[in-house]
């Protein structure tokens, strides 16, 4: 038994090695997600809301006889208060490489002179 110990913890050594690799290679593969791109699409979609928001407070008169207003991420961009990530004017989702953000609607509220905003979907 005592000559066969050091092929034992031999391949105990070898099997931990092993696993600790397949352990780091799958938390550093691109294949599988690591919630990072969660938070930017989050990021991307607050940035949204605050930009709707400055345009709300810049723009007073959209909430002339409404309490409502709808603007598009596209129109954010088209009036300068958004920045496009290409040259065609188009937000891309951080979380996919075709999709974009361009098409996303946000609404805007103003109860009392305080202006909220929520991505509609």
């Amino acid at each position: 038994m005592k000559k066969n110990m050091n092929l034992y913890i031999f391949i105990a050594i070898m099997v931990l090695f092993t696993v600790g690799f397949f352990v780091g290679a799958v938390k550093s593969s691109y294949a599988f997600p690591t919630g990072e791109e969660n938070d930017k699409y989050e990021q991307e979609i607050l940035l949204i809301r605050k930009s709707a928001e400055v345009y709300a407070e810049e723009n007073p008169d959209i909430f002339t006889d409404k309490d409502a207003a709808y603007i598009t991420v596209d129109e954010l961009v088209k009036l300068g208060y958004l920045k496009a990530d290409n040259d065609e004017g188009q937000v891309k989702d951080p979380s996919s490489e075709i999709k974009t953000l361009n098409d996303l609607k946000i609404r805007l509220t103003s109860e009392d002179g305080k202006i909220t905003t929520k991505v509609l979907s």
